[in-house]
């Protein structure tokens, strides 16, 4: 829209200048005024119509330009929405791994804390034996 702003303002200067070249050798030659006032009209109309079709323009780019911020920000809050939901459930699914993980080292321990006291109770037997069959090679010697 710019580009044919400049371009119209330009075929107008140009055509503003062709005709007012003409006018001055038309007037040096015993042309009238009038003509003067005319194009003068014909100018002014030209730059009132590229005015308004540069504010028409304008509006239209700001209007363009705006909803183009408006969507950019709708399509960024949307992406944090989701970024955001994607990071809760990813920190839920943390919280569950943390959960089982703290289950099974409690599960592991109680394990470990039995097969200990059974290994505690077989050597307490099994020096409760070793006592005992001593006392009883001593009591035969």
């Amino acid at each position: 829209p710019r580009s044919w702003a400049v371009g119209l303002l330009c075929l107008s200067l140009s055509l503003f200048w062709l005709q007012m070249a003409t006018e001055a050798a038309s007037h040096i030659s015993g042309g009238s005024e009038s003509t003067t006032v005319a194009l003068l009209e014909q100018l002014t109309e030209v730059f009132g119509k590229l005015k308004s079709h540069t504010e028409a323009s304008l509006q239209l780019q700001s209007g363009i330009q705006w909803e183009d911020i408006k969507v950019h920000f709708l399509n960024l809050e949307k992406s944090y929405r989701s970024k955001c939901d994607e990071l809760e459930e990813k920190q839920k699914a943390l919280e569950e791994q943390k959960a089982g993980g703290r289950r099974l080292i409690a599960e592991k321990e109680a394990d470990l804390s039995a097969k200990e006291r059974a290994s505690v109770n077989k050597l307490q037997e099994l020096k409760d034996a070793a006592v005992s069959t001593l006392a009883e090679v001593l009591l035969r010697s």
